[in-house]
């Protein structure tokens, strides 16, 4: 198990870190519109995943809005 910090506290994560080029796992995740998107949705297509580890600083909200702003147009 992988180990971080969480407001200067440690604490123990469900699993591992993966690894830079590592292949993605496959995954689920609900949509906007409540429906489901999956891996096998993507396949044969680039994923740019954008990871951040909170929403509560002010730091990761303003990262986020800063990769929205440099990213290309999201279908």
């Amino acid at each position: 198990m992988a180990t971080t910090l969480f407001q200067g506290t440690p604490v123990t994560l469900a699993g591992e870190f993966i690894q830079k080029g590592a292949l993605a796992p496959d995954f689920s995740l609900v949509k906007g519109d409540l429906s489901t998107f999956s891996l096998a949705d993507a396949k044969g297509k680039l994923l740019v995943f954008n990871i951040f580890s909170s929403m509560d600083t002010g730091v990761c909200p303003a990262s986020v809005r800063k990769f929205d702003q440099l990213s290309p147009v999201m279908v």
